[in-house]
């Protein structure tokens, strides 16, 4: 039987060929998943390695959010004096100890534009000559050299690239309040790894403390440490304890490391899950393709596995040798698709490196997890998709077979109306749940979801007829006979028809359930914005939410505040704390203001007056459990300065959808009373809407000099708003085009593989006088037929699944429904192009049927 196997494989090579595609393409996107997670995490490793040193002096902040280092107000903070490096230096095992200086000062384009990144942040520092942990090399210089004098600088060389300059040329940096012109003299990293997108500047230790310690003489933020052996590091660390200064801890470069990839951990622990879901949908779409290729080949080997029969073959024996040519291909297939995976992974790096971030030279391996997962997938979900028909090739009576006569029982057709007609039923039961609220509104979304997919896939040969005869009706007006035909052909087999069309409805289900969840957000931001925004416009620094945060300069405020065409300018300010470990902030207005620019219902106690009183958010109460009379015990960076603040409101906005730009908001005069705070964010109105353009252009005159300051209109917004949707859903749609290709494959095979079923109907029609045009035309139709009917049938359950989606979403700030009508109308034409496309080569290879050999066969 094993000899058969493969001579039933090898002797029809396109349906071999389709098969493996299905299930390479499955198999390259979840081991494309994993191997892309593992250099995303190797690259990380690369560049912790090269960040850390074997130990660091660093401020001792009371919470493991490096962000903290951000919130330290670094000209009125404990620092490291030259004395105390000196002290380092002489314990034993340490070989060589510099001071740090760290913080975010931002590089200006040869355009005047600041160089900013959204994620990876952007990290100034003091450039010193020792290496990382464990020897490995720190700070790099790649071209150039590295500054020396106060007037130079170097940066990274993504920074070189998008600044548009030259080694030799007049750079500039900002802070926000400040611009400083310096010599670039050469590009530099940190050790042999890429850079992950991060952004780097290095300055000398006077030029460094100039712009990142203002108005500090001497002294550092911490100390890099070197080693003479690592293994010594316990003793020497227990020998620097008592050497620190007050407020500094110590930490070893394996602490510091793993605490890099705890974090880079949870982020491409969602990034693999991302991928895997959209995998799953490819695999799921895949999975019906190699069904319905097997269930096609067993009709078509009906008559040869008849005769195995009749020479003593048993049925079991007829099942090995289906199930047999499924493992073959689930391991061909699993391989291909393993080093696939691998190769996708590595074009993606490839493309990051050249386009958005540096990882670095980083090779794809073939990790246990990937292996294990691929092989899973392509041969479980293959050998699993072709039991059911080895089970009714097995059935099949021998005498029954060899007449060469495909039957659909009446009693078979009935089950499956009624397993049908259960399912869509369960599907509205669900959905109507949803609708009404009724909780958990996510499990009756993804099990309505679910039923009416199962329900639509097993009654479409069914209900699905009466859409497959209209849409021939208007092919038979279009192209005469050959449409016909090509309608009758679908019809011929409504099962195969049906299953084929079933991968394109779950592509195009989710399709229109993401097209409409999108409109919906962007039609929705415009009355959220209405009701919750009270400003014509915001002045705020244009940073990466990751880096430094960085404040509009008070002289910049005074400038606007006196603008012409001005009504009125309220003050955001800022200030952060700990509370219980835990990084917050504290937000002011001025009195009387709170509820003025940030439109909010208060669900609880009152707004705030004076004093240490608080207002916060229904989310941050539900979440820190707090309610009206609560006290909020905070404090410093460092754990000092204790504060407590009284909880008198609590608020929630008017739309979910609001900007949010704090939870916790406090009267002016006590953030001003105890933390160093500054402007924010500045909400501008002008004195009538025809100003607004006006004072937009007067503001951006007074800011021309503060490249990271920048003004945004509520247009501005909602044109930010609509592009994050945008590119969303772009990411998706990419992801989900996976789907779609296999489920073209799907056609293409169904239509090559039908083919050879018709040779001898389709030689009768040549002998009748039937043109090769018209036979490429019948089996174009007939695509587009398949295609039409799983796009209709997709769009149909797509626009019932994005309309419970945005009902769940209500909660959230979708207020309105918003069917993309166009972006539909756009889907079909699409349908359409993949009909033809898919029916080319099938078309192609049916008008070439040798007429006297079609008609021998039959």
């Amino acid at each position: 039987m094993f000899k058969v196997t493969l001579k039933s494989l090898f002797s029809h090579k396109a349906r071999l060929i389709f098969s493996l595609l299905a299930i390479i393409l499955g198999v390259a996107f979840v081991a494309g998943s994993f191997t892309f997670t593992d250099m995303m995490r190797r690259s990380f490793e690369n560049i912790a390695s090269g960040t850390v040193s074997d130990v660091s002096v660093t401020l001792d902040m009371k919470t493991d959010d490096l962000m903290a280092y951000y919130y330290v107000d670094p000209t009125d903070s404990p620092r490291l004096k030259e004395a105390d490096l000196e002290k380092i230096r002489q314990v034993d095992g340490v070989t060589k100890a510099a001071g740090t200086i760290v913080g975010s000062i931002y590089t200006i384009d040869k355009d005047g534009k600041v160089i900013t990144t959204f994620g990876p942040p952007t990290v100034s520092s003091n450039y010193y000559d020792l290496p990382a942990w464990k020897n490995q090399p720190g700070i790099t210089v790649l071209d150039g050299r590295a500054p020396a004098a106060d007037n130079e600088a170097g940066v990274d060389p993504e920074t070189l690239r998008r600044s548009g300059l030259k080694l030799g040329d007049q750079i500039r940096f900002t802070d926000g309040a400040h611009t400083w012109t310096k010599t670039l003299v050469g590009t530099l990293k940190w050790g042999t790894g890429g850079t992950s997108g991060a952004l780097y500047n290095f300055f000398n230790d006077k030029t460094a403390r100039e712009l990142m310690m203002p108005g500090v003489g001497d002294g550092y933020m911490g100390a890099w440490i070197s080693l003479e052996d690592y293994n010594q590091v316990d003793q020497v660390v227990k020998d620097l304890k008592p050497l620190l200064p007050q407020d500094f801890k110590i930490s070893t470069g394996e602490e510091d490391s793993k605490e890099i990839m705890k974090i880079t951990d949870e982020s491409l622990g969602f990034m693999t899950i991302f991928f895997l879901v959209f995998a799953a949908i490819a695999l799921l779409v895949g999975s019906i393709l190699i069904i319905n290729t097997f269930s096609i080949i067993v009709t078509q080997q009906s008559r040869e596995l008849a005769l195995y029969r009749i020479l003593g073959a048993y049925q079991r024996q007829v099942r090995l040798l289906i199930v047999g040519e499924a493992l073959f291909l689930g391991l061909i297939g699993s391989v291909i698709g393993l080093f696939a995976g691998m190769g996708i992974s590595s074009l993606i790096v490839w493309i990051l490196n050249q386009t958005v971030m540096d990882l670095g030279s980083i090779v794809p391996r073939p990790t246990v997890e990937a292996i294990v997962a691929s092989f899973a997938v392509g041969l479980g979900v293959t050998t699993l998709s072709s039991l059911m028909p080895s089970i009714r090739a097995s059935r099949v009576d021998p005498i029954v077979a060899l007449s060469g006569h495909e039957s659909t029982t009446r009693k078979s057709l009935q089950i499956r109306l009624i397993v049908a007609t259960i399912m869509v039923v369960l599907g509205a039961v669900f959905l109507g749940l949803t609708f009404a609220g009724v909780d958990p509104v996510e499990l009756w979304l993804g099990s309505g979801a679910v039923a009416l997919l199962i329900g639509l896939s097993l009654g479409s040969p069914l209900f699905g007829s009466p859409l497959v005869n209209g849409i021939g009706w208007i092919f038979t007006k279009l192209h005469g006979t050959p449409g016909r035909l090509a309608r009758l052909n679908a019809l011929r087999h409504p099962q195969r028809t049906a299953a084929t069309a079933t991968a394109l409805i779950i592509g195009m289900a989710l399709v229109t359930t993401l097209g409409i969840f999108g409109a919906s957000a962007k039609a929705s931001t415009i009355p959220a914005m209405e009701e919750t925004f009270g400003a014509d416009m915001m002045v705020l620094a244009n940073t990466n939410p990751y880096s430094a945060p960085v404040s509009v300069p008070e002289e910049t405020l005074e400038k606007i505040s006196n603008l012409e065409s001005v009504k009125s300018v309220s003050v955001l300010r800022e200030g952060s704390f700990l509370m219980n470990k835990k990084i917050i902030g504290a937000y002011a207005f001025d009195p009387g203001e709170f509820n003025t620019v940030l439109k909010t219902v208060m669900v609880q106690g009152r707004t705030y007056k004076s004093g240490n009183e608080a207002v916060i958010s229904e989310k941050f109460a539900t979440e820190k459990k707090l309610q009206v009379g609560s006290t909020m015990h905070l404090t410093d960076m460092l754990g000092a300065s204790p504060q407590d603040l009284e909880v008198v409101g609590i608020y929630k906005p008017k739309s979910e959808i609001m900007i949010n730009f704090g939870d916790v908001f406090v009267p002016a005069e006590w953030l001003n009373g105890v933390a160093p705070s500054k402007p924010d964010v500045l909400f501008v109105n002008a004195e009538s809407p025809d100003k607004v353009d006006p004072v937009v252009d007067k503001i951006n005159e007074v800011t021309k000099d503060s490249p990271l300051i920048g003004v945004q209109t509520v247009d501005d917004i909602l044109k930010q708003v609509s592009s994050s949707v945008d590119m969303l859903l772009a990411q998706m749609f990419a992801l989900l085009a996976l789907a779609v290709i296999i489920a073209t494959l799907g056609i293409v095979n169904t239509l090559s593989l039908s083919i050879l079923e018709r040779v001898g109907e389709i030689g009768m029609l040549r002998v009748v006088g039937m043109l090769r045009r018209d036979v490429r035309r019948m089996i174009r139709d007939e695509s587009v037929i398949i295609s039409l009917l799983g796009s209709i049938l997709g769009i149909i359950l797509g626009v019932v699944l994005g309309v419970a989606v945005s009902s769940i979403m209500r909660s959230s700030g979708l207020e309105e429904l918003a069917i993309p009508w166009a972006s539909l109308g756009i889907t079909l034409v699409l349908a359409v192009l993949i009909g033809v496309f898919a029916g080319l080569w099938p078309a192609r290879a049916a008008s070439r049927v040798d007429v006297l050999d079609a008609i021998a066969q039959e």
